[in-house]
This record gives C-alpha cells, structure tokens and sequence, in this order.
C-alpha cells in the first residue's frame, strides 16, 4: 500500500520546507519536493497544510480519579488523541494503598486492553511509601516501564515524598537506568496561603493564583535538580509552568546536568488574568 502526501509543509525537530513525502506499508520510503507519484499510490492533497509527525504524549491522565471526579478513559482518551494527530501517550499507574506496583500495572493494561486507539506506554508512581519497596524500581525497568512519578505535594492523599524519599528513589533510578519525573510545588507554602485566604473570604478563581505564587514552582523545582545533582542521576520536571523554574532548569544544564522538562500549551498561551473573566471557573 502506498500512500503520497503532496504539497503541504513538512515540519521537523530543527526546520519546516514544503516537501512531499511517500508512505509505502505503513513507512516513510521517500521525501523530497515533486515526487512522481507511483501508479498504484492513494493521493493525498495537503496544500496549505502542516505534515507533521506523529506526537508522542508523554503526560496524559486516564481515569484519573479526584474526589469522584473521573478523567476520561482509555477509549475515548485515545480515540480525541488520534483525531489529534497523536500516536502514542504515556499513562500513570497510581497504586492503591496496600498494593505494589506490578499489581497497579496489571489491573491498568486491563483496563487498556482492546479500549486503545493508539499505542500508549506507562508511567509508575512512587506514592505510599510505606508500601513500596526498593525492588520495585528495577522490577518496574525490567518490565519495560523506566520512568516513575514523585509529587513534592498532596500529603494527604498519600502522593506526597519527603526529600529522604525522593533522593532515594533517585539513587535508585539512576543506578538501574530508570528516569525520575517530579511534579515540583512547595506544599507548606500553598497551605499556608490557602488556609489564610479562605479564611479571608476568598475562594473565587482569581484568587487560586494567589496560593500559588511563581516562586511556589521555582523554589521546589530548585530542591529537586539539587537533589538529582548530589544523586548523579537524571531528572525530569514535568509541567512547568514559571519563569522561575525556567531559569533553574537552564542553569542546570548549562552546567552539564541531565535535567529535562515539559510544559503544557495553556501554560504558554493564558495567565491569571483568565481566572477574573467571565469563564475563569471553566
């Protein structure tokens, strides 16, 4: 089966030109510009489009649960990525209280099995500590699951890791090739502004930014590459969203330290203003 995608404007990591490109079973044989379309080749027009490739989501929340609320499922998560334009997602694996990890991982491919449009990947993460044990991590990265989520906050639903536990799962990781991504808020400060502005009253939209003030992201992200750097292992901070934790994450790796990040495009696009407007609760 061939397949030539003409006229539209090809889009890679370093650049974007106008190109055809040539699919032959399911693969990129050919890209160049005027290609001589075979005689038994579909052909689609992309004039005035963008060829990209497809995405890969590394930070997506299936039925994730809050308080009753419940995100979408596996179906129909995968079914809007792939009218998206993305091809695969990487998922979490939150245990129960009580259970390990690999208990967590076959009750979620369960629920993933024959419910996926696309292919998706795992995530573990590293809550309850008092359940989990040291050869989790290389257990997990055996199984073909070498990342593992920490939260810097969210103590009382059990998620949170103090700095003795993150640093440990870092060694841990890092010794075994597996990769640690933190999810960076200092929670003492946002429970201090919260507690003190919903006795004050003030519990609309515009006053959420308030709890959470940038330096709430750059402070905790600051904590965890020093702890990274004193582990010798790689890190990875996910959703930034702050100057703040832009700057701390640029100086790390100006220094030669293997730090990564993510962001999310409303963090790009809007800022606290919204949260004053007439849809700031949506």
């Amino acid at each position: 089966m061939k397949t030539l995608i003409q006229g539209g404007r090809l889009v890679t990591e370093i650049d974007s030109f106008s190109a055809d490109v040539l699919v032959e079973d399911g693969r990129i044989a050919e890209v160049g510009k005027g290609l001589t379309q075979p005689d038994d080749a579909d052909v689609c027009d992309a004039s005035g489009k963008l060829i990209l490739p497809g995405v890969i989501d590394s930070h997506v929340h299936v039925s994730l649960d809050l308080d009753g609320h419940v995100s979408s499922d596996f179906e129909s998560t995968t079914r809007t990525a792939a009218f998206g334009g993305v091809t695969s997602i990487l998922t979490y694996v939150t245990p129960r209280k009580g259970q390990l990890l690999s208990e967590a991982v076959a009750e979620r491919k369960t629920q993933a099995k024959g419910n996926c449009y696309i292919d998706f990947g795992l995530h573990a993460s590293l809550v309850n500590w008092a359940d989990r044990l040291d050869s989790e991590i290389p257990e997990m990265i055996e199984a073909g699951i070498p990342s593992f989520k920490i939260y810097t906050v969210y103590s009382s639903s059990g998620l949170k890791s103090t700095d003795e536990e993150l640093y440990a799962a870092l060694l841990n990781a890092g010794q075994h090739g597996g990769l640690i991504e933190v999810h960076c808020e200092n929670e003492w400060i946002i429970e201090r502004k919260i507690k003190r502005l919903v006795g004050e009253g003030k519990t609309m939209p515009s006053d959420h930014a308030k709890s959470r003030p940038s330096y709430v992201e750059g402070e905790a992200v600051a904590g965890v590459v020093r702890a990274a750097h004193e582990a010798g292992a790689p890190v990875y901070i996910v959703h930034v969203s702050t100057a703040e934790a832009v700057e701390v994450i640029e100086d790390a790796a100006e220094l030669g330290l293997e730090v990564y990040a993510e962001t999310c495009p409303h963090f790009l696009l809007l800022d606290e203003r919204k949260l004053s407007g007439s849809d700031g609760q949506r």
